[in-house]
């Protein structure tokens, strides 16, 4: 059995992902600000397990964190940065700061966020 079917069918719950996209429009001579776009997925959001955290950095051990297994790419910025998908789960954001690509095992990804804000 694919795990991308299973991933879908325990990813019941619709959550709403904001990207930024940065841009190289020069606007005056500066530059345009980044354009945001938002989208819906569906995923499966669970608490990073002890194994997870091992592989973030250390710096983000003792943060808040959750994963995130979805059949939807999603992208993952520096950690400490303002780069990367922020997802929105119960009213709190968390940034995405590092994503594995299942590709072998039927085409989903999980992803390891970091809480930004309450």
């Amino acid at each position: 059995m694919r795990l991308a079917r299973t991933v879908r069918r325990l990813g019941t719950n619709t959550y709403t992902i904001t990207r930024s996209v940065p841009t190289t429009l020069i606007v005056n001579g500066r530059p345009a600000a980044p354009t945001v776009s938002t989208l819906d997925i569906e995923a499966n959001v669970q608490p990073t397990s002890g194994d997870d955290l091992e592989s973030v950095p250390e710096a983000f051990r003792s943060h808040e964190m959750v994963s995130i297994w979805t059949t939807t790419e999603l992208l993952a910025g520096r950690p400490g940065s303002n780069e990367g998908d922020v997802i929105t789960v119960r009213g709190r954001l968390f940034r995405v700061i590092k994503l594995h690509r299942w590709d072998i095992q039927g085409g989903f990804y999980k992803a390891q966020a970091v809480l930004v804000k309450n």
